[in-house]
C-alpha cells in the first residue's frame, strides 16, 4: 500500500498516535538541522510488552525487563538523522518535497524553538533504496536498545531510564541505563512481525543478564 501523509499538523499526530495498535507505527515529523541536507526524522511505535509472567527458556533472562510493571503495551519514540534524499526516496510520495515545504515553529517545554514539518504517515514503507535506486519494500520500524554507554548530552540531562511507578533510575550492574533507540527496516510489512532485535538490559533487582532479540532485519543507509 503506497505511503499517505496526513494534513493537519501536530493535533493530527496525536489523534493518529493515540489510535495506534500493538506493532503499528506512525512517521510523524521531520525536524530541521543545522545541515541543511539532513533532517531528524520521528517514528512512534506500539511496542508490545510481554507479560510478568512469561518465562524465557534461557535461564537468566528476563522477559523483557519485567516490562515496566506490568503494562501491556508503550508508545515508543524513535529519532533518527536522515537525509533529505533518503526519506523522500523511502516514502515515494509524488507530491512530496522536503527543500520545498514550509516547517514551522515548536517549543518545548523548556522554550527552545525547533523547525518541524508533520509528515503523519502511518505504517511507513520503504519502496526504494535510496543508495542503489533499487525497488524494494520494507517496513519503517523502532529498534529499542538499552546501554550503560549514554550519549554525553544524555548524561549531562539524567535522560536514563527510570521506573515509572517510582520516578527512581533503574540500573544495570551499578549503572544507569541509557538509551540509542534507532530505525530499523524488515522484509515483514505485518503488524504481527515480532522479529525486531530489540536490546534490553536487565534490571538490578531482577537479574544481571541481557536480552538481545532474534534478528530478522534489513540495513539500509539513513545518509
Amino acid at each position: 500500500m503506497a505511503n499517505q501523509l496526513n494534513e493537519g499538523g501536530k493535533e493530527r499526530a496525536q489523534e493518529l498516535i493515540s489510535s495506534l495498535k500493538v506493532g503499528q507505527t506512525l512517521l510523524t515529523k521531520v525536524i530541521r538541522t543545522s545541515n541543511p541536507n539532513l533532517v531528524r526524522a520521528e517514528l512512534v511505535e506500539r511496542i508490545a510488552k510481554k507479560s510478568n509472567n512469561s518465562k524465557s527458556t534461557e535461564e537468566g533472562i528476563i522477559s523483557m525487563y519485567e516490562m515496566s510493571m506490568g503494562a501491556s503495551s508503550s508508545l515508543q519514540y524513535f529519532w533518527s538523522p536522515v537525509d533529505l534524499d533518503h526519506v523522500e526516496a523511502w516514502l515515494s510520495i509524488d507530491e512530496l518535497d522536503l527543500r520545498g515545504v514550509e516547517f514551522t515553529t515548536e517549543y518545548d517545554s523548556k522554550g527552545v524553538g525547533r523547525e518541524v514539518y508533520y509528515l503523519n504517515v502511518p505504517q511507513p514503507t520503504a519502496y526504494v533504496n535510496p543508495t542503489t535506486g533499487e525497488a524494494v519494500e520494507y517496513r519503517i520500524r523502532g529498534r529499542i536498545i538499552e546501554t550503560v554507554e549514554g550519549k554525553e548530552w544524555d548524561m549531562e540531562n539524567g535522560k536514563y531510564k527510570i521506573n515509572p511507578s517510582t520516578k527512581e533510575a533503574v540500573l544495570h550492574n551499578g549503572q544507569y541505563i541509557y538509551f540509542k533507540n534507532t530505525f530499523t527496516f524488515t522484509e515483514n510489512l505485518s503488524d504481527d512481525f515480532k522479529g525486531v532485535p530489540h536490546v534490553y538490559l536487565a534490571s538490578d533487582a531482577v537479574s544481571v543478564t541481557s536480552k538481545v532479540e532474534a534478528t530478522q532485519t534489513v540495513e539500509m543507509d539513513m545518509m
